[in-house]
């Protein structure tokens, strides 16, 4: 082999390595969003087609993030904080409505117990549809526009679960990956990095493990 020719494969070995690199780091990053308590939308990015994260109300992809220039991050932040207070208001509206079903039952008992007070002297039955009847707490919920219920703890586990599945699988397939080109490979320098690249990637494996129990 020519010296032009082995360069050129060193070039070649070169260049896959930092690709490689990239996509550990990428790894990486995603493990330890997952550990932080960020979710997976189920979405990917348009730019580089690594999945979507969620965090503190703003989606976002961490591998364009790490490129986007500083200036960048504030006006995220700002978008965030917004959010989260859009969110409160809405919040605290539903909350401060609620009270209003108690008093809608309060005032039909009242006025349907004066009625009956001022017809029974007369001697006139009264008609088992005029009889007081308290709003059931459905129609209550309906009539005072009630936000329905938060999710429940439950279901924030079980998306967050599902997110582990989700990264733990990708894990895999990539550590399969490495582990087929090290036993392909003839250069020992080569087989090396790949199998430091394979170490690395069952170690973030084992790591979400430990947050699934």
């Amino acid at each position: 082999m020519s010296d032009f020719d082995k360069e050129a494969e060193r070039e070649k070995l070169r260049q896959q390595y930092e690709a490689e690199k990239e996509e550990r780091k990428a790894t990486q990053r995603m493990s330890e969003l997952l550990l932080q308590g960020a979710t997976m939308t189920g979405k990917h990015c348009d730019t580089c087609g690594d999945p979507i994260f969620r965090q503190n109300g703003t989606e976002f992809c961490p591998t364009c993030q790490q490129q986007q220039p500083a200036g960048e991050t504030p006006a995220e932040s700002e978008s965030a904080q917004n959010a989260d207070n859009q969110e409160r208001q809405t919040e605290e509206t539903a909350s401060a409505e609620v009270p209003s079903a108690d008093a809608t039952n309060i005032e039909v008992e009242q006025s349907n117990a004066e009625t009956t007070g001022q017809s029974a002297p007369s001697g006139q039955s009264t008609a088992p549809s005029n009889q007081p009847r308290r709003a059931s707490p459905s129609q209550a919920d309906t009539s005072n526009g009630r936000s329905p219920e938060p999710r429940t703890a439950v279901e924030q586990n079980e998306r967050g679960a599902g997110d582990l599945a989700e990264a733990r699988n990708a894990l895999v397939r990539k550590l399969t990956r490495l582990a087929m080109e090290a036993e392909q490979t003839d250069d020992v320098g080569r087989a090396r990095e790949l199998l430091a690249a394979t170490r690395e990637g069952a170690e973030a494996l084992d790591a979400l493990d430990r947050a699934k129990r």
